[in-house]
């Protein structure tokens, strides 16, 4: 090693990068009457992290990005659904 080989490690060459893409394809079918109610393709927040070698980051953030896409879809979801028959009317 030379006499350049630590500084590198000084001016951040030991550095990692982490980047987390999640796209998914949802739909919610009748078990009933086999229709398709709902089907929407979702992408979370791109997730991406620098960090220093000797200070590694979270370089896998996939249960975070997923709960983001079952919020997303919860919420589409209950807008897409008729609303529940009441007890009182039957």
């Amino acid at each position: 090693m030379s006499f350049y080989g630590p500084l590198l490690w000084w001016f951040g060459a030991p550095a990692t990068t982490a980047s987390n893409h999640l796209a998914l394809d949802l739909t919610c079918t009748d078990v009933h009457t086999g229709r398709q109610v709902f089907s929407k393709r979702y992408e979370a927040s791109p997730y991406s992290d620098t960090s220093w070698i000797y200070a590694l980051g979270n370089d896998f953030n996939y249960p975070a990005m997923l709960a983001e896409v079952y919020r997303q879809f919860a919420d589409d979801l209950v807008r897409a659904l008729p609303p529940p028959k009441s007890a009182a009317s039957h």
